[in-house]
């Protein structure tokens, strides 16, 4: 198992006995630097008091576990108002928003080239994202593709 995976069932384990919802976590070396980012969400949305009670409880777990041997940055943050969409019931939570979607590769069936789709979420049907584009194309985009989706902010 990776450290990150490792990292994600500690973490999820402690969220799920907390009013929070683990949105993201990616552990990763940024210049030079070990940064484990935890993404944090709830109702009513993240506060700054929130951050640091999740920061200093998975802090002191993951001291406890010694699993990450090297020096590290803890951050942990809110999803921010262009929320990441990472699980596949986040489409379908989310839906009627305006996202955009970035795919890993372009998907044939759908258009040969192209790699971002930007439209108002339908919702999912199976591993399927439904999306209704700009172009007022309803379009279905496998799961499987998607590289990065976000909620496009509403000013």
């Amino acid at each position: 198992m990776s450290l990150e995976k490792e990292l994600l069932g500690i973490c999820e384990e402690y969220i799920e006995t907390t009013e929070y919802e683990l949105v993201h976590l990616t552990y990763r070396v940024e210049s030079g630097r070990k940064i484990l980012r935890v993404m944090i969400d709830k109702k009513g949305g993240v506060t700054l008091d929130d951050c640091s009670i999740v920061s200093r409880a998975f802090e002191k777990i993951l001291d406890e576990r010694d699993i990450i041997e090297e020096q590290y940055v803890l951050e942990v943050s809110s999803p921010g108002v262009d929320r990441p969409l990472v699980k596949l019931n986040d489409y379908e939570r989310f839906k009627d928003n305006e996202v955009k979607i970035t795919l890993s590769t372009p998907i044939p069936t759908i258009n040969e080239k192209r790699l971002v789709y930007r439209g108002y979420l339908i919702g999912i049907d199976g591993e399927l994202i439904k999306v209704k584009t700009k172009e007022d194309e309803l379009v279905s985009i496998p799961f499987s593709s998607i590289k990065k989706a976000n909620i496009v902010y509403q000013f």
